[in-house]
């Protein structure tokens, strides 16, 4: 058993290790650490022996990560009152221990060049994993989440502004890596120079949230979600800023899914002048459910739409378009396509309260195969009927799409 309470510890080395123990319980309160070159906690390769923190003040300078946390065998880790800052280690990091909790609305970390926050292959205790914030400022990224299952991963849930769940500034790679977990949510949050990239690749369920964050800037997709996994996958991306970008401000390629693909976009803002799309939605295969509501899609390109929505493969795609705007400053531009592209791909779209603008047409539904219906179809380029501003063009001609006659899907 180790107890650290109320203690100040300074000096090189780890300021408290617990590392291989059986059949104990670590409790640390109150403790403030300052290390060169050491961990200022340290528990790893521990049986049977539970951690619990109850405020942590954690500076380590040099190569020390503030808390590690790594192949414990039936622990149950439980910390709060976190306040952890590092250079070029890491700030929090977990990899091989399930039942671990972050739990009250307090904890932050501060790195330069370490990753924020780094989970790896473990379960989310009760309780959750929750963070008020995550700052770098050169490291190779902010937050990088593998692996997941359990319990929702929480960052920036009590913020009013981008930024206040954290800056992640000048990161060499992603700011921002979620690969394959189960419940992530990441608020008011700030990525500057590069974005996030979103994977799934198993069989589990995977639902990601992000929201009221910006992203600026990068060589890369600002948002880039990619599920080749047979589990079922939930996106939400809502009230987001993404501007600056080389690449899409969002990209998200849908592939193959057991079970149904449910994506919402709400309330995003995102621009692009780098001549290709501000945002592009392919599904490949499986079912997907996809909701656009309130954005705002802008790009400059006469070769790629503002917003690109795809079917092909054997995907079959609900899209609900309501309430956007699309634009697309270049001549004879396309503010908004979706294009079914297979002859064993279908879409079914509601399309309603939208507005365009460009030098030509603006909405551009195309059939290439397949089945393509509409809810209301008559009603486009009706201006008696059709809610939408601006006109819509089908290709290769009415004839080639049908009246969807049932509610479209929502996710």
């Amino acid at each position: 058993m180790v107890n650290s309470l109320n203690a100040t510890i300074t000096g090189a080395g780890d300021a408290i290790n617990a590392s291989g123990n059986t059949d104990g319980a670590v409790t640390v309160n109150n403790a403030t650490t300052d290390t060169v070159n050491g961990d200022a906690l340290e528990f790893d390769n521990n049986t049977d022996t539970d951690l619990t923190v109850a405020t942590l003040i954690a500076t380590a300078t040099g190569t020390g990560d503030g808390v590690s946390i790594n192949a414990n065998t039936g622990s149950t880790p439980s910390l709060s009152g976190l306040d952890i800052t590092t250079t070029s280690g890491a700030g929090f990091t977990a990899d091989g221990t399930d039942g671990i909790a972050v739990i009250g609305g307090g904890n932050n970390v501060t790195t330069t060049t370490g990753v924020g926050l780094s989970l790896n292959n473990l379960e989310v205790g009760s309780g959750g994993i929750n963070f008020a914030s995550v700052s770098v400022d050169g490291a190779a990224n902010g937050v990088s989440l593998t692996n997941l299952t359990g319990n929702a991963v929480t960052v920036g849930a009590t913020g009013t502004s981008a930024g206040d769940g954290g800056t992640l500034l000048n990161t060499t790679g992603d700011a921002i890596v979620i690969t394959n977990a189960a419940n992530v949510s990441l608020n008011f949050m700030q990525a500057t120079g590069s974005g996030a990239s979103i994977n799934h690749t198993g069989a589990a369920a995977s639902s990601v949230t992000i929201a009221n964050s910006s992203f600026t800037g990068g060589a890369n997709e600002g948002i880039d979600a990619d599920t080749t996994g047979s589990g079922a996958f939930a996106l939400v991306l809502d009230t987001n800023q993404v501007s600056g970008t080389t690449q899409e401000g969002i990209n998200i390629n849908l592939g193959p899914t057991a079970n149904t693909a449910r994506v919402t976009l709400n309330g995003n803002i995102v621009s692009n002048t780098s001549g290709v799309s501000a945002a592009v939605i392919t599904s490949t295969s499986g079912q997907t459910n996809l909701l656009l509501d309130g954005n705002s899609f802008t790009n400059t390109s006469g070769g790629n739409a503002a917003t690109s929505i795809t079917a092909n493969g054997t995907a079959t795609l609900n899209a609900t378009v309501n309430g956007n705007t699309f634009a697309n400053g270049a001549p004879n531009s396309q503010p908004l396509a979706i294009t079914n592209d297979s002859a064993t791909a279908s879409t079914r779209l509601s399309l309603t309260n939208n507005t365009a603008s460009a030098t030509a047409e603006e909405f551009f539904l195309i059939n290439n195969a397949g089945a393509f219906t509409v809810r209301d179809l008559t009603d486009l380029n009706d201006p008696g009927a059709d809610t939408n501003n601006g006109d819509t063009s089908l290709t290769p001609n009415i004839g080639a799409f049908g009246n969807e006659p049932n509610p479209v899907p929502t996710p």
